[in-house]
Parts: C-alpha cells; sequence; structure tokens
C-alpha cells in the first residue's frame, strides 16, 4: 500500500485537522453549556436562570471561559484555589525540631512532642499537637533528616544502602541500543469507546 500525502495541497488543512482534533477532545457536557449559553444571548438572562436553574455568576463565568479558550474552556476544570494559607511557625521551633531530627533521625512525632515540650516552656512558645508535628516534618522537603538511615545493633545511624531496580522485562537482555523502549499513553473515552 501506498501513502500518498494532499495536505501540502490544500490550503489551511492542518489547520482545520487541528480544530476538529480539538473539539474531538472536549468534554460531554461542554455542548450541554454552549446550548445554554445560546439560549441565554436569543432569550436572555431571565428566561435561562428559570428554565436551566442556572445561576447569573455561573452564566457568566462560562461566557468568559468561552470567550477566552474557546468551547473547551467549558469543560471541567480544577477548582483547587489560587492560593492556599501557609501555616507560620517561630524559626526557632523549626530550627529545634531540625536538630532533634538530625541527631535522632527516626524520632517520631510523639517522643518529638515529648522533647519539645520543655523547649516551649523555656521560650514562651505554643508547641504545635502531635499531628501538627506530623505534617511540619512531612511538608520539609527532606523530612528534616540529612538522609535516610538505619539504625544498626549499637543505635547507630547508617545510610541505607538503595538497590535500583531495572524497568524491562525479567531476564530480558538489550543486544543493541534501542532494543527495550518504554512508552507512556492516555486514554480518552468518547461516547463510550476507547480512543
Amino acid at each position: 500500500m501506498q501513502l500518498q500525502r494532499i495536505g501540502y495541497r490544500v490550503r489551511g488543512l492542518y489547520r482545520i485537522a487541528g480544530l476538529g482534533l480539538k473539539w474531538g477532545m472536549i468534554a460531554p457536557n461542554t455542548g450541554k453549556r454552549l446550548k445554554i449559553l445560546k439560549f441565554w444571548q436569543d432569550h436572555g438572562l431571565a428566561a435561562t436562570m428559570a428554565a436551566f436553574e442556572v445561576s447569573r455568576r455561573t452564566l457568566f463565568a462560562w461566557k468568559r471561559r468561552l470567550k477566552a479558550a474557546g468551547p473547551a474552556g467549558l469543560g471541567p476544570h480544577s477548582t483547587r484555589p489560587k492560593r492556599i494559607r501557609r501555616p507560620l511557625w517561630p524559626e526557632s521551633l523549626m530550627a529545634e525540631i531540625g536538630r532533634l531530627r538530625r541527631a535522632h533521625p527516626n524520632l517520631g512525632r510523639e517522643k518529638l512532642k515529648v522533647l519539645l515540650e520543655r523547649f516551649g516552656q523555656e521560650r514562651g512558645i505554643v508547641i504545635p499537637s502531635e499531628r501538627t508535628l506530623g505534617r511540619i516534618i512531612a511538608a520539609a522537603p527532606d523530612k528534616m533528616r540529612h538522609s535516610a538511615v538505619r539504625l544498626d545493633s549499637k543505635g547507630r545511624t547508617r545510610r541505607l544502602r538503595r538497590s535500583r531496580k531495572a524497568r524491562k522485562p525479567k531476564g530480558f537482555r538489550a543486544s543493541r541500543p534501542g532494543e527495550c523502549v518504554g512508552f507512556d499513553s492516555i486514554g480518552r473515552i468518547r461516547g463510550g469507546i476507547r480512543r
């Protein structure tokens, strides 16, 4: 079978194909929202709100998203807030937690709470609860320790020896470069059919 390329002869074919692909990936409820916006344009705001039980705020948000991103903008999107509150703890408390975790790398939040009680009383700092201490440790990029460690029989810290696992079929040996390649794909379901 011989392939014939006709795209270079038809003006604007690739642009139209791109638009078709874009329309093909649009979420199912987007069409319903487009119909509601068309109804709003034809019959007015009050009739649309009564007919579809959609708030004024939602209609204007859909209109703004349609203008900004086209029909694809009406699909589902993340509702996560743009700004999230970050708790601010005193620097001296964070330094003390880090010092204790470096001295005793496997120290848990329960024992850490007991050790921090006296520190808090001396400096007049409110020590957070055990759960909050656990969250502080988990949020720290290095978990407030130098490296992952294990304890030997005498209680001394030893660095963990991590073994790298080969990501290939068991017993497979490549004879030339490019023989073992890994791929990942995204499956889309459109009209109940995986595409």
